[in-house]
């Protein structure tokens, strides 16, 4: 397992001092032992190494879509190209901490029984991807009931596809899931639980990975409710899918679905709460329609008041 080689492959659409921020990250890996696959998705301009002005290297390959593939299959796409043992992607704004490749893949040669690696991470404008505080040198492995329970439970942070996943795990479960009909809320939140249905994980409460949110992220300003509340239908058809294929006990499932409907709650009544085209009155209705009365088949009777009064404390949410 020593020496290992990993694909990273990074997703774009006409960012390009971004996407130079983002291949800069991980040419000053600590870990060399990589190839970059970079998507192209702007169909308008083709990315080399001239325009992007960063050095040749041979580790660094570029598809230029001739058509726009959009990001889940352009994601996909890459890992088919994958020809290593393992896998990550990266968005074209975000970054990883110089030694992220290293301590994720020391994991993996470590414990070579394990389906992926991953770390916590640090959201926000700037960031300084060559300092490190604080580092926990402690990892915790979990298997499908205890990643589930503490990651609806909010306990673990991560980013579903900035894990270092075997190729072959990835392959299996079919790549990137996108879920509801647009543009794929969610999406990223259920692939660490596809993959850790496949094997145990570990994870590191190290903020190594670093999420760049700005004014274009779609979830700082969508307000396309019917996105979300499509996701959460396919999210939740999937996790009781897994949990009937694992025979997992009804109390369990019950307090799964009801965290990860909570948190659904939440993201709706934001995505509402920022939408100023319909007043209040309309956004309680949309929400108690689209959400309550939805949600609600999906929790136990011993679940139900507690959901209900949860979600009278978000509708006056909205009003604040």
């Amino acid at each position: 397992m020593k020496n290992l080689t990993i694909t990273v492959a990074i997703t774009t659409f006409n960012r390009k001092n971004f996407l130079k921020e983002a291949i800069n990250s991980i040419l000053q890996q600590s870990y060399q032992n990589f190839y970059v696959l970079i998507g192209n998705d702007y169909t308008n301009d083709k990315l080399n190494f001239k325009n992007l002005d960063i050095p040749i290297d041979d580790r660094i390959l570029f598809f230029n879509h001739t058509k726009s593939l959009g990001e889940f299959s352009n994601m996909n796409f890459l890992l088919d190209k994958c020809k290593t043992d393992l896998f990550t992607w990266l968005a074209d704004d975000d970054l990883m901490h110089k030694d992220f490749l290293s301590l994720m893949i020391k994991n993996i040669e470590n414990n070579p029984s394990i389906v992926a690696s991953y770390s916590s991470y640090s959201q926000g404008i700037k960031f300084d991807s060559n300092r490190l505080i604080n580092l926990k040198e402690n990892t915790t492995k979990f298997n499908f009931d205890s990643f589930i329970k503490k990651y609806t439970n909010n306990e673990i942070k991560l980013i579903g596809c900035y894990g270092i996943i075997k190729t072959s795990i990835l392959k299996k479960i079919g790549g990137h899931p996108k879920l509801g009909n647009s543009f794929g809320p969610y999406s990223d939140s259920l692939l660490p639980i596809l993959v850790v249905s496949e094997g145990e994980i570990l994870w590191q409460d190290n903020k190594l990975v670093f999420l760049r949110t700005h004014e274009n992220s779609i979830s700082v300003k969508s307000i396309d409710l019917n996105a979300y509340t499509s996701a959460e239908k396919d999210f939740l058809d999937k996790i009781q899918e897994l949990m009937k294929l694992k025979n997992i006990e009804k109390s369990f499932r019950d307090y799964i679905f009801y965290k990860l409907i909570i948190w659904f709650s939440h993201n709706s009544s934001n995505v509402l709460k920022r939408n100023n085209k319909i007043n209040y009155m309309k956004k309680i209705k949309i929400f108690f329609f689209m959400k309550f009365i939805n949600d609600i088949k999906y929790i136990s009777f011993k679940f139900k008041l507690i959901y209900t009064i949860k979600i009278l404390y978000l509708a006056y949410c909205m009003y604040k």
